[in-house]
């Protein structure tokens, strides 16, 4: 998604959604972060989405489940879960 590996977004998320309210992430999670923030810097209904510090420290990992990975049943992640494994 936008040239970033999956594992890397959960990745990414399972961080952002576990140390929300840290002052800074790791730089795995701030590179995907910002990778996304750049590919919808032109969506000016979702711009800001993916801003790990705007408007205030909160939870953005939900964006990652809902709006790249498409995740929102239980059988949609384990048919790419499966997917990944048996590639």
């Amino acid at each position: 998604m936008h040239g970033i590996p999956i594992g890397l977004i959960v990745y990414a998320g399972r961080i952002q959604f576990n140390h929300w309210d840290d002052e800074s992430f790791d730089y795995p999670t701030t590179q995907v972060f910002s990778a996304l923030l750049h590919a919808y810097c032109e969506n000016t209904l979702f711009d800001m989405a993916y801003e790990l510090q705007y408007p205030a420290r909160t939870i953005k990992a939900n964006h990652l489940m809902l709006n790249e990975l498409k995740w929102r049943t239980y059988g949609q992640y384990i048919a790419d879960m499966r997917a990944l494994i048996c590639a």
